[in-house]
């Protein structure tokens, strides 16, 4: 298993001064677990998150997080 940690600090900033409960998704994490079957790529939903912490105000921060997410996961699939 490896965890890799990234940061978009100046995303990172905003998010924290809407919400400091961001700190819990922030910075942003993927781990990768080796199966049987291949690599897993896995990483937490900010969108979910941003639901379940029930600030609207993050959810497009969320939202841009998530995106970035999924093409940083596409690009690396590859």
């Amino acid at each position: 298993m490896r965890i890799i940690y990234f940061c978009n600090f100046d995303l990172m900033s905003r998010a924290l001064a809407l919400d400091t409960r961001t700190a819990e998704f922030l910075p942003c994490r993927f781990t990768l677990l080796e199966t049987g079957k291949g690599v897993a790529l896995m990483a937490v939903n900010p969108v979910w998150v941003s639901n379940r912490l029930g600030n609207y105000r993050l959810h497009e921060y969320c939202e841009k997080v998530r995106r970035d997410y999924l093409a940083i996961m596409k690009e690396a699939a590859l």
